[in-house]
């Protein structure tokens, strides 16, 4: 099955809706296994790489590795002409997660970094890595739009930001016939979620809201944790092994064995892997809908990318939701 690509207003090519995760670039990757990763999923389609100025920040020396070895990559390659360009900025230091970075001065050294370590000359997606309550909208718009004028990006999305910041923004961009917010991510996958066990605070997962925002607006939405960290592979690997499976706190949900059931029927009933049924949950979307995956193997990838020319139909997804 060939990639899919689905339209993002702004951008003047496509994107692939599955779109390779940057995490372990240059970190649990080294540069020769993440080049690897990249030439693997580019051959296949692929065409976004979805990294972050924090990236990395957590092992010592590795200070922004993805968006280095990805930069590096591009240009070894001559590929960025192929690539839709995207990274985000503004993310809390991680020694202070509680201290905003979403002043103007921080959006811009961020994304002038990563324009130098993406070795290009403009980011065609920026996105907003978290949001600050405290800051008037209007002011992050204009943050934003002014690295719009100045030619480092060329367009902009949010990352963790609720519905209804988000509808604000939009709203107050439409009126003032200014640059929109081309783009949300959230975290979202196949897997229901016990929210109390979420570590991080300032992340955001999506909602019945926020997905009728995007059913009503046709903002492109684009799934981080799309596999739930591989939670349904494994409880496919413990039911063939014929071993007991106990989910991490987060995925103990009744909700989760009955999608697990009805997943694995539509993954038998198509000739595909549950993994990939998973995927296609997210991209099968009436409106424009990507799932970001992480990979640390060719095998892994390979999976995610049979996902790219899977569509479920209606029937399908309706099953899944109900299990």
């Amino acid at each position: 099955m060939s990639m899919r690509k689905r339209p993002i207003t702004g951008i003047d090519q496509p994107c692939s809706v599955i779109v390779l995760g940057g995490v372990p670039l240059g970190t649990r990757l080294d540069e020769r296994q993440s080049m690897r990763l990249l030439d693997l999923y580019a051959d296949a389609g692929g065409n976004m790489v979805d990294t972050a100025e924090v990236y990395g920040n957590w092992v010592p020396g590795k200070a922004n590795a993805s968006e280095l070895v990805i930069g590096k990559w591009m240009k070894s390659r001559g590929i960025r002409s192929r690539m839709i360009v995207t990274t985000k900025g503004g993310h809390p230091d991680l020694g202070a997660m509680n201290v905003s970075r979403l002043q103007a001065a921080d959006i811009r050294a961020d994304a002038e970094g990563s324009l130098r370590r993406l070795q290009v000359d403009a980011i065609d997606l920026y996105w907003l890595h978290r949001d600050d309550r405290s800051i008037p909208v209007a002011e992050l718009l204009g943050s934003l739009g002014r690295l719009v004028e100045d030619g480092i990006i060329r367009s902009f999305g949010c990352s963790n930001w609720e519905t209804d910041r988000i509808a604000e923004a939009n709203r107050l961009a439409a009126e003032q016939d200014l640059p929109m917010f081309a783009a949300n991510q959230a975290w979202w996958s196949l897997a229901s979620l016990d929210t109390a066990h979420i570590e991080d605070p300032t992340v955001v997962v999506l909602d019945e809201a926020m997905y009728r925002y995007h059913e009503e607006t046709g903002l492109p939405l684009f799934a981080y944790s799309s596999l739930a960290k591989g939670l349904f592979a494994k409880m496919e690997a413990a039911a063939r092994a014929g071993t007991a499976f106990e989910a991490p706190p987060l995925f103990d949900l009744p909700a989760n064995k009955r999608r697990f059931e009805q997943a694995k029927l539509i993954a038998s009933d198509r000739g595909v892997t549950i993994s990939q049924v998973a995927l296609s949950y997210i991209v099968s979307r009436r409106f424009p809908s990507f799932a970001v995956v992480g990979a640390t193997d060719e095998s892994q990838l390979a999976d995610s990318l049979g996902a790219g020319g899977l569509t479920l139909g209606e029937e399908e997804l309706a099953l899944l939701d109900n299990g």
